[in-house]
């Protein structure tokens, strides 16, 4: 059987690199909130950081991770991605 988070965090990166729609930004909202593997959960994360200018409501979601995500590497990436968004308005 493939290796199911090695192809994961492939298929984050590989969304990294395409323009973020309403449906690839739905379905890695999904994916940030199933995943377990924080790897994945962190390309995920960074994706939907940078398509929160187009989709603002992500903000939402990165403020959340930040404020309450069970893991401090996620909470840290979000918190600085709220940064890096507040200094770009």
């Amino acid at each position: 059987m493939a290796n199911l988070p090695a192809a994961a965090l492939r298929t984050a990166g590989a969304l990294g690199f395409r323009t973020p729609t309403a449906a690839t930004v739905a379905a890695q909202q999904r994916a940030f909130g199933a995943e377990r593997v924080e790897s994945v959960r962190l390309a995920i994360l960074a994706n939907l950081g940078r398509a929160q200018e187009a989709f603002p409501a992500l903000k939402a979601v990165i403020r959340n991770a930040a404020a309450y995500d069970p893991s401090l590497n996620i909470r840290k990436a979000a918190a600085a991605l709220l940064t890096l968004s507040a200094r770009r308005s």
